[in-house]
């Protein structure tokens, strides 16, 4: 297929290690079940693969990051990486499940992930004709210092965030002050750090439909 598309690989860090291991992978199980019923516009679903992998492919990356986060903040406090891949496919795209599909688009991933399991980083890109690459990625590893020690409630707030949840809203579910959750955003950057996922968003928009 000559189309690019986005395929993004996903991997638990350490989860051998997990006591409870099986209640883990409930989770993520659920996780990504919750990602896939929200947005069918997913070229294929996440889905688990080998162990505690699992793999997916987007058409565009208006939703990539929300995607992404939402995941993390599913299976907190335990700690997930993502690799993503632009490029193409050598075989049909499968709808129904991220399955039985390969070609440099998931090279791509799975050669970032092997950079990743190296860095404490959780995010990277890589891939075929992305502009300013090495600027994105050093953004994101920017991404992943400030947000590796958020608590599970700076973490909930970044993603009703990107979702442009009204703040009272967010205060009134959480059960917490408007005041505190200003200050969870102006302490965590979430405006800056918005913004800057929005210009990778459209940078990898940009490389795959031109």
């Amino acid at each position: 297929m000559s189309q690019l598309v986005i395929t993004v690989i996903g991997d638990l860090r350490a989860s051998r290690q997990v006591k409870n291991r099986r209640n883990l992978q409930e989770r993520l199980h659920r996780t990504l079940e919750g990602v896939n019923r929200e947005h069918p516009h997913l070229l294929s679903p996440f889905t688990i693969t080998l162990g505690d992998e699992f793999q997916a492919v987007y058409g565009r990356a208006d939703r990539l990051f929300r995607d992404l986060w939402y995941i993390r903040a599913g299976i907190f406090p335990h700690q997930v990486r993502f690799a993503v891949g632009i490029g193409r496919l050598e075989t049909p795209i499968n709808p129904r499940q991220a399955i039985g599909m390969d070609g440099p688009a998931f090279h791509h991933a799975r050669t970032a992930m092997e950079q990743l399991k190296r860095s404490e980083d959780f995010l990277i890109l890589a891939g075929e004709q992305i502009p300013y690459l090495e600027l994105a990625n050093q953004s994101l590893r920017l991404v992943s210092h400030l947000s590796r020690q958020w608590s599970e409630n700076r973490l909930q707030i970044f993603l009703w965030y990107l979702d442009e949840l009204p703040v009272r809203e967010m205060a009134a579910r959480m059960g917490i002050s408007v005041v505190a959750v200003y200050k969870n955003i102006n302490a965590g950057a979430l405006e800056v750090l918005r913004a800057l996922q929005r210009e990778i968003v459209h940078l990898l928009n940009q490389t795959v439909q031109p």
